[in-house]
């Protein structure tokens, strides 16, 4: 019913009900980056805004880095050994057929063997039921 209500409306009726829910939606959005910056300033709000509906390359070209508007930014980066878990996991789950995987495998544990805990890596291997394919491969890389 509400589809034939919309079919026959005029264009311009259309365009502001469009343009309504475009202010509805970017006005939610605002107040959910208000939420979760509570300390924010109006411009690192848009700033924030900006990144999902333009495309960070976009905004920064637009509206800057986030770091020049004098906020905090943090990022959270997953360990080497934690990386080799998760690509042994899926591995594993794929039926141990994947080379994308298993090169990857092997790639982090090259580049960073010297750097690598190994009691954490058979401690979680053996937790994780990986420890064969772990073993496989800390022979293969060489490490």
């Amino acid at each position: 019913m509400q589809i034939e209500f919309i079919r026959h409306m005029p264009a311009w009726k259309k365009i502001a009900v469009v343009d309504g829910l475009n202010e509805t939606v970017k006005t939610l959005a605002m107040s959910g980056r208000r939420s979760r910056y509570p300390q924010a300033s109006k411009a690192e709000l848009r700033r924030r805004l900006a990144g999902p509906l333009l495309g960070e390359e976009l905004a920064r070209k637009v509206y800057g880095e986030i770091n020049d508007l004098d906020c905090e930014v943090s990022a959270n980066f997953s360990s080497a050994e934690d990386t080799i878990f998760s690509k042994l996991e899926w591995y594993r789950m794929g039926g141990e057929v994947s080379d994308h995987q298993w090169r990857d495998i092997l790639g982090v544990l090259k580049t960073r063997s010297g750097e690598l805990d190994l009691d954490y890596l058979h401690k979680w291997a053996k937790e994780l039921r990986v420890s064969d394919l772990l073993e496989r491969a800390l022979k293969q890389a060489g490490t």
